[in-house]
């Protein structure tokens, strides 16, 4: 069975979902897509590349990979650190939990988009499920297929028929080169190049050789 509260190990890949409360919307809006966007830049982007991402109304699937413990550690001295480099003295770093970091940089994101949700819904109470789900990708196969399973959501539930069409999602970026959180040459690498990527996203797939690094939506 997947461990789905898989422990952030650095430079690890990972699949991290989360979905509504009750199934509800996470995304009532288009500003409520890119606020979501410009949360996950601030606490989630700078401990971790992206390789794939989409935002659908009422759930969320990222793919991504965590920093080595010298990136990391190196922000977190700097002045452009998310958390403010004063309360992190040297024996701090020393013993930096990166599992914990990240626990309370997600706890971050989820608290301050609900209480902005809340008050544009007029609403109270949690907006998403308590614990966010994690799995470790660990064989570079299931990492292909899984980036063409994130990319293919939208199509998987009925909102579009061709991945360029679903505004909120990895795929228009990639191919754009027109976004900061992915690097469009490091992920069609992965590939081998972008006609490959493209390639790999036509072709149809077999999504039981990763049934477990699918998390039920």
């Amino acid at each position: 069975m997947a461990d789905y509260d898989a422990p952030f190990e650095y430079e690890g890949y990972y699949h991290i979902y989360n979905r509504g409360n009750n199934k509800e919307n996470l995304f009532l809006n288009e500003h409520n897509y890119a606020y979501f966007m410009s949360r996950w830049k601030k606490y989630i982007l700078p401990f971790s590349s992206v390789l794939s991402y989409c935002l659908m109304p009422n759930h969320f699937h990222f793919l991504i990979k965590i920093k080595t413990e010298e990136e990391v550690k190196a922000l977190l001295k700097s002045c452009s650190a998310p958390t403010k480099p004063s309360r992190i003295s040297r024996s701090a770093l020393e013993i930096l939990d990166i599992n914990k970091l990240l626990e309370d940089q997600f706890k971050n994101l989820f608290s301050g988009y609900t209480l902005a949700i809340n008050k544009q819904e007029n609403r109270t109470g949690s907006l998403f499920q308590k614990r966010f789900r994690r799995i470790r990708v660990d064989s570079e196969k299931y990492l292909l297929i899984l980036i063409h399973y994130i990319h293919r959501n939208p199509i998987h539930h009925s909102f579009v028929n061709k991945y360029g069409k679903w505004r909120y999602s990895s795929y228009n970026d990639l191919l754009s080169y027109d976004n900061s959180f992915v690097d469009p040459e490091s992920v069609f690498d992965c590939f081998g190049d972008k006609e490959l990527f493209l390639k790999f996203h036509n072709d149809s797939k077999n999504y039981n050789e990763i049934e477990e690094l699918i998390i039920n939506e």
